[in-house]
């Protein structure tokens, strides 16, 4: 019996050994000594009909080996821990297994495709996720449960770039997966990218990747690497490369910076919705609220975010059916509520004004309470109407004075900065990482935030575009992107401002470049929102521009080029590289949009006619024209169609 029990004693030692042994084993696979550059995981999309370079890191010496597809290739890793290769191109297809292996580990990547794959990259407009941002009240997509369910598109994946400014050029990223689209990752995706890829798939049947790699509100500098801004030094302050440099302790500041904008920005746009009710019910908490005579005269306010309150009594509200409600115009993002129902919520400068039934109106006492938030500045209250009447005329109430207003007892405190806007930090730490991955070509969103510096554009654009195929090695990888859509940045000159259209022809001068493609989008953005729910549009002008330039599909994606123009007498004559005849009006049948000016200056309208390839301009108020502009405003209201789908861009010509 005691010999039975030494014997089990032994067995179970010899188990709990071999256990150890294999959690030592799977410990060591797990600590891979091996590491694939973190843009290598499963469900990736790799670019077909070209070389694909792998890379990672091992240790010193190490021999690695990449198998895909029966392609074996082998190389040693470098004295900095480095290793790359190249794997022979390879035709569309999959599902493949790639294998990365040395002596002593091997790991396996899974449901890779071949295909064509696209970096996405720009500010907001680029960014905006399908789901929107929880911190913009109803920025998702244009209907966006709708889209949600047509997300079976199992061939397109898409990899979004961890947000990371850094000073200097980083060798890999700190995170990130290839995603499939489902209802549960869709709502993360690039929108513009997501609709651009569904147009890729449906016409050319292969996988489609996209890398998403977009930063809202951001210039165009903090994207350039340093070389391609060493021109620029007069124009721009080329942050310092710092003597000591810790990626870790960098990486965990960045994340708190960013955490912390986020948690404010969140208190801004949603701190206190919940009590819009509580708020609503009674106004017998006045101690909490102050009295401001005029609605517009808000007093001293330091918060971004306000509530205003009013209590208005209606004597027969079923005497009209329908009312409206009318506040002028609240900056910057509004949720307006009556009797503790939201009736609507509106984003500056769209004017506050909400149609509505009669059975939200109680006879007798009603409360109007407004929530104002302000990420940029202070809360405002702008315009001279303020009203509540109904539509038939019959009763009207002014709305103008006599408001509480109730500031929010939560503070933000003093913010870490977040680096988005250093010059070449997104470089750095969104883009470098991802060289050189075997992409088709790039997309780009960007501009607002450069609006005012067109000229600088004029010059920092072209240098981007260079700078991004010289580091990939690529000198005429296409290039597509988006000339500012339309907005109106302020309700006071609806119709007169036009910061944007320089910007616009500052873009349009990076066509100079080789293999560059613009989509003209003045006619498809929101007058009232910098983010334009019809994501559709976008993404599809994208894939136009693709398929007929990059694809050679026959696709109509040109309007008329510029060729010349001269000045005969009072007539100012336009020449374009094709017939224009067939130029088509929007909203009218008038040819508008155009402009004349002489020596004074002072643009005018213009009549325009069109003979064959070329306009004649002329207008009674300039007997010697010397210069000509189109569609030159922030939000143009009328412009001219080629093809069904594609307008004529803007142009400021000089005689």
């Amino acid at each position: 019996m005691k010999f039975y029990f030494l014997k089990m004693k032994f067995d179970i030692y010899q188990i709990v050994l071999f256990l150890c042994c294999m959690f030592l084993v799977t410990s060591i696979n797990v600590n891979a000594q091996i590491r694939p550059g973190k843009i290598f995981t499963n469900h990736m999309v790799l670019q077909r009909d070209v070389e694909i370079p792998v890379w990672g890191f091992a240790n010193p010496g190490e021999i690695i080996t990449v198998r895909i597809n029966s392609k074996a290739v082998t190389t040693v890793t470098n004295t900095s821990n480095k290793w790359m290769l190249k794997i022979p191109s390879m035709s569309a297809g999959g599902p493949y297994q790639m294998k990365i292996e040395s002596d002593s580990d091997t790991i396996i990547l899974r449901d890779i495709m071949i295909g064509e794959v696209w970096f996405a990259s720009g500010q907001s407009n680029m960014e905006h996720p399908m789901g929107g941002w929880p911190w913009i009240p109803r920025s998702e997509i244009k209907n966006f449960e709708q889209e949600l369910k047509d997300s079976d598109y199992p061939q397109i994946r898409m990899f979004n770039v961890p947000k990371l400014p850094s000073p200097v050029e980083l060798d890999n990223l700190r995170s990130g997966n290839w995603e499939l689209p489902s209802e549960n990752t869709l709502p993360n995706f690039s929108a513009t990218a997501w609709f651009f890829a569904k147009e890729l798939y449906k016409s050319l049947n292969v996988p489609i990747g996209i890398i998403h790699s977009s930063w809202g509100g951001t210039a165009i500098s903090p994207w350039m690497d340093r070389q391609s801004l060493q021109s620029f030094e007069n124009s721009i302050v080329l942050p310092k490369i710092p003597l000591e440099y810790n990626e870790d302790k960098w990486v965990a500041q960045a994340d708190n910076a960013w955490k912390q904008y986020i948690a404010s920005r969140m208190m801004v746009s949603n701190s206190g919705l919940e009590q819009a009710s509580k708020f609503s019910s009674s106004i017998n908490d006045e101690k909490r609220w102050d009295s401001i005579n005029h609605i517009t005269g808000l007093g001293s306010i330091s918060k971004k975010w306000i509530w205003l309150r009013k209590e208005i009594v209606v004597s027969n509200p079923e005497q009209s059916s329908k009312w409206c409600l009318s506040l002028g115009y609240l900056n910057r993002q509004a949720h307006v509520y009556l009797n503790g129902k939201e009736i609507d919520y509106f984003l500056y400068p769209k004017r506050v004004q909400a149609e509505f039934s009669s059975n939200l109106l109680q006879k007798g006492k009603n409360i109007i309470l407004v929530r104002i938030a302000q990420p940029w500045g202070i809360p405002k209250v702008e315009g001279q109407e303020f009203y509540l009447k109904s539509l038939d005329g019959i009763q009207q109430l002014n709305l103008s004075e006599k408001w509480q207003i109730l500031s929010p007892k939560e503070t933000i405190n003093d913010l870490a900065k977040v680096h988005s806007g250093s010059t070449s930090y997104l470089f750095n730490g969104m883009v470098a990482p991802i060289i050189p991955y075997a992409i088709r070509g790039f997309l780009w969103h960007q501009g607002s935030s450069d609006v005012g510096r067109s000229e600088y554009y004029k010059m920092a654009f072209p240098a981007l575009i260079k700078g991004w195929r010289n580091r990939w090695k690529v000198a005429d990888a296409p290039f597509i992107f988006v000339q500012l859509p339309n907005y109106e940045p302020s309700w006071q000159n609806p119709g007169i401002s036009n910061t944007r259209a320089a910007l616009r022809l500052a873009q349009s001068k990076a066509l100079n470049l080789p293999n560059t493609s613009m989509v003209v989008s003045y006619d498809i953005g929101d007058p009232f929102d910098v983010h334009p729910a019809n994501k559709q549009d976008f993404g599809y002008r994208l894939a136009l521009q693709a398929l007929s330039k990059v694809y050679k599909n026959n696709v109509i994606i040109e309007s008329p080029k510029y060729m010349s123009h001269h000045v005969n007498g009072d007539t100012f004559i336009i020449r374009f590289d094709k017939d224009i005849s067939n130029l088509r009006p929007f909203p009218n049948d008038n040819l508008c949009g155009f402009e004349l000016t002489g020596s004074d200056g002072e643009f005018t309208e213009a009549r325009a006619k069109i003979r064959k390839n070329e306009i004649y301009l002329t207008t009674e108020k300039v007997a010697r024209p010397l210069e000509a502009r189109y569609a030159w405003l922030d939000n143009p209201n009328c412009y001219l169609y080629y093809s069904e789908e594609i307008p004529m861009s803007p142009f400021w010509l000089n005689h």
